[in-house]
């Protein structure tokens, strides 16, 4: 069956939107903010406004995750908007890792989807 338009994975890869209460942490030098949500090869997460990220600018950082796991990232600043910031990444985030933390959320998050 065909994806209508309005379905709400219209993307090539999967997204995860997080939980409120499962929301990695991405660790930009001192700071640490929530991750919205994360695919692959790109990450939205929430900031202080008074950070002050531009478009295109590169950004090396750390996401932690629930399970204790971390992986490092590199990308350039897609988008800002109001206190949420999304990156693209330069080097995916393993396709493993994804699956791992779909798993993660649908055994501790009850009615996960």
């Amino acid at each position: 069956m065909k994806k209508q338009a309005s379905d709400p994975q219209r993307r090539q890869l999967y997204r995860i939107v997080y939980p409120l209460k499962a929301r990695p942490r991405i660790q930009l030098g001192e700071e640490s903010f929530a991750v919205i949500d994360l695919c692959e090869r790109g990450i939205r997460f929430l900031h202080s406004g008074a950070l002050g990220f531009k478009m295109g600018e590169e950004v090396q950082a750390t996401v932690h995750f629930a399970d204790g796991s971390s992986v490092e990232i590199q990308g350039s600043v897609m988008r800002v908007q109001d206190n949420q910031t999304v990156l693209h990444l330069g080097v995916p985030i393993s396709p493993a890792k994804v699956l791992q933390e779909q798993r993660y959320l649908l055994k501790h998050f009850p009615g996960y989807e």
